[in-house]
């Protein structure tokens, strides 16, 4: 995806179009707490900065920044939103 959404940001950027990728790390979804037992939620959140989840609507604002004319000059970006749990 990380590919793919370079690849159309090149592409598309001539007709000032822009394309990013969003990589979120868990997000506090019902599909995600049912799927994981307390202690593996808490081994990933623990291994985060910010000791929790992202929450559903802290994507949502993401998406929304970049697709508003605010992010007209990002393109080709992957955003990581991990609460730094993928920090370099």
């Amino acid at each position: 995806m990380v590919s793919l959404s370079k690849n159309f940001a090149r592409l598309l950027g001539l007709h000032n179009i822009t394309v990013n990728a969003i990589a979120p790390a868990l997000v506090d979804t019902r599909m995600v707490l049912d799927g994981m037992n307390d202690n593996e939620i808490s081994s990933v959140t623990n291994a985060m900065p910010i000791g929790r989840m992202s929450e559903a609507e802290e994507i949502a604002m993401a998406v929304a920044f970049l697709a508003s004319d605010s992010a007209g000059t990002i393109t080709g970006h992957t955003l990581d939103i991990n609460g730094g749990l993928l920090m370099r």
